[in-house]
């Protein structure tokens, strides 16, 4: 059962919003999770069929209504943050709203799931619903279609429920064509007066009142073959109580659904705070342990409650009781009076007729009965069979979604139904377990007719690819094809260009569910640095210094006569550079010595000369007036090292 991919996935609207994935498709639209790029945030991303677009009055309808909305702000509404237009392919477009991403259910999903609610959280959730449908009425605005699908569960420490969608439906219908009668909203929830198109927040206050009773009932209060039939229920028909179904509910809830849901919309409250108020009166008059309880909802007691009187058999064409012979019945089910009646009248007749037919006669009518009570008992004998038993036996369908395959092929096979299994992945339901049946529940089976059982292959895996040295954009697009989410940081990187991917938090070849976010490392290029001047430094200290920057270091050395030995001269670069980079430091040896030559004995002349051009300075120190010119010794001994300029004193006789 493989899925065409969503050509939108990927996508950059207006380039800012990056299509992630696909929640949900309806009639009117369908919702994206999206990733905000200018503001780093989840939005939830509702593009329009583009066919609506085309509809100059369902723009302009839309950018209206959208506006509106998004001067909503209240904990209990999905903040519009954005809408417009944008190109799809070749002229198409579409438009498109921005919405606050809620990490969680709608509430029909929920429904389906639980099948019905404890009755403290069904009044929880319509209380929250009410808060925000207040805030929109205190502004002017009312919904137009309140019902479950229109409703969000966040997830988080505390129940938090949120309705979307505001003026949609009002948009929906210019592209319908109001002024030609068209009726807003969804027919299980509408409000009698909606039917005469006199919409106010009155009628969105009856919406959640029927949807209250769902809630807790697991099912819409009014049911029919057609649209029309359950809208004549909504106009003319009691609200059922609650308390038929289930004793354990207090007369209060009743009495709040009554008040919610009067045919009169100024019998009920004005708007939504003041239906919250009514809703948070019950709520707090409950008792703890009925708050906890809920109506167990399983298909036996779903039929029940679709079958109000004068309403059809759930059963519908199969309903036995349509192929009862009336007549027929009538007599095998007719009083003792009756068939004394019947026996009084023909014997007046025998005895009108004479006495010579009356055996005969006699005779001949219990005969005649006999075979007509005869075949009336095999006639209802066949019938019965037939339904029960037979060709024409119909087989309620059980609900076996969330079972264990092997647990819902056996019950399918007990009820003499043939189950033909089926797999698919499911990111909800655990591998092994049902997702769906086909039909799904509630069904009428012949005996031996397949039921398509989808059995769940658990959420679907796929492989990370490699995406490490590849542009920003390339391996996002990458991840996309193989139906994962990327998210992004930045790094800098010696080697990797700027802009192409460092590393990826997931190895490639990795098997991981679909879905799962890889978080990619991308390149800011090479780091830019300062390079600190540190002449005058140690040769360790500027080491030091210049590392601590990320700069790799060189060492060269030279003698200087002025610099130290062991600190720096100078270093090949300053300023701006890169980390990495390396700077050579010339660090000093000191002054250069030289050898002292040995001028023992020499004349004092030829001894300066030798000594000087060895880089050294002469002074004389004469014996008896240095008569003889000649040297008898000298001050720093022949052989020693000493820098270039060293004074040697003279000894000269």
């Amino acid at each position: 059962m493989n899925s065409v991919p969503d050509p939108l996935l990927g996508t950059v609207i207006e380039g800012r919003y990056r299509i992630r994935a696909r929640i949900a498709r309806g009639g009117m639209a369908t919702v994206y999770k999206a990733q905000d790029e200018k503001l780093d945030r989840d939005v939830a991303l509702k593009v329009m069929h583009p066919h609506l677009a085309d509809q100059t009055e369902f723009v302009d309808r839309f950018h209206r209504e959208a506006l509106s909305a998004a001067k909503l702000s209240h904990p209990n509404v999905v903040s519009v943050y954005d809408e417009g237009t944008f190109e799809l392919s070749g002229s198409d477009r579409s438009a498109y709203l921005v919405m606050e991403y809620i990490n969680g259910d709608d509430l029909r999903t929920a429904l389906s799931r639980r099948g019905s609610f404890p009755l403290g959280m069904a009044l929880e959730i319509t209380r929250q619903v009410l808060s925000g449908l207040g805030n929109a009425h205190q502004a002017g605005l009312v919904h137009r279609d309140v019902k479950p699908e229109n409703v969000m569960l966040a997830q988080g420490e505390e129940l938090t429920a949120k309705v979307t969608d505001f003026g949609l439906v009002r948009a929906m219908a210019a592209a319908r064509a109001t002024n030609s009668g068209t009726v807003l909203g969804t027919v299980a929830y509408l409000a009698p007066e909606v039917l005469q198109e006199e919409i106010s927040s009155r009628s969105d206050v009856y919406a959640a009142g029927i949807m209250l009773y769902e809630l807790i009932a697991g099912d819409v209060p009014f049911r029919g073959e057609t649209a029309i039939a359950v809208a004549y229920k909504h106009v003319n028909d009691n609200m059922p109580r609650l308390s038929t179904i289930a004793p354990w509910i207090p007369s209060s809830v009743d009495s709040l659904i009554g008040l919610l849901t009067a045919k009169d919309p100024e019998q009920r409250p004005a708007n939504g705070n003041v239906a919250r108020d009514r809703v948070q009166e019950v709520l707090s008059n409950l008792d703890d342990i009925v708050a906890k309880r809920r109506i167990a909802v399983t298909p036996t007691n779903l039929e029940k409650r679709h079958s109000s009187p004068g309403q059809q058999s759930p059963e519908g064409a199969h309903d036995t009781r349509a192929f009862t012979p009336a007549h027929k019945t009538a007599l095998l089910t007719a009083p003792p009076e009756t068939k004394r009646k019947h026996s009084r009248g023909h014997e007046l007749a025998r005895q009108r007729s004479g006495s010579n037919e009356v055996d005969s006669s006699t005779s001949s009518k219990l005969w005649r009965w006999l075979i007509i009570l005869l075949l009336v008992a095999a006639s209802a004998a066949g019938i019965f069979w037939y339904f029960t038993a037979g060709p024409g036996m119909r087989i309620s369908l059980p609900d076996v979604t969330g079972r264990q395959e092997q647990a819902a092929v056996e019950i399918l096979e007990e009820l003499e139904l043939t189950p033909v299994v089926e797999r698919d992945y499911s990111d909800d339901v655990r591998e092994g377990f049902v997702i769906s049946t086909d039909p799904a529940v509630p069904a009428e089976m012949a005996r031996d007719e397949e039921v398509t059982v989808t059995v769940s292959l658990g959420i679907e895996q796929v492989e990370v690819p490699s995406v490490i040295g590849l542009p920003r954009d390339t391996a996002a697009d990458l991840l996309s094809g193989s139906r994962l989410e990327a998210e992004f940081e930045e790094d800098y990187s010696d080697t990797v260009p700027e802009g192409n991917v460092i590393e990826q938090s997931i190895p490639p070849t990795t098997e991981v569910d679909h879905s799962t976010v890889v978080v990619l490392t991308v390149s800011l290029g090479r780091e830019p640095v300062q390079i600190p001047n540190v002449s005058n430094q140690t040769a360790d200290e500027a080491t030091q210094t210049l590392t601590d920057q990320g700069i790799e270091v060189d060492i060269e050395e030279a003698y200087s006569d002025d610099v130290p030995e062991g600190v720096v001269i100078s270093q090949s670069s300053l300023g701006s550079g890169y980390r990495g980079d390396t700077v050579t430091l010339t660090v000093s040896l000191g002054p250069e010595l030289f050898e002292v030559p040995d001028v023992y004995g020499m004349n004092r002349d030829e001894a300066t000369r030798i000594l000087n051009d060895a880089g050294f300075e002469v002074e004389y120190d004469n014996f008896l007036g240095g008569v003889f010119h000649q040297v008898r010794d000298q001050s720093i001994p022949a052989g020693e090292m000493h820098p270039r300029g060293t004074v040697i004193t003279l000894i000269v006789v």
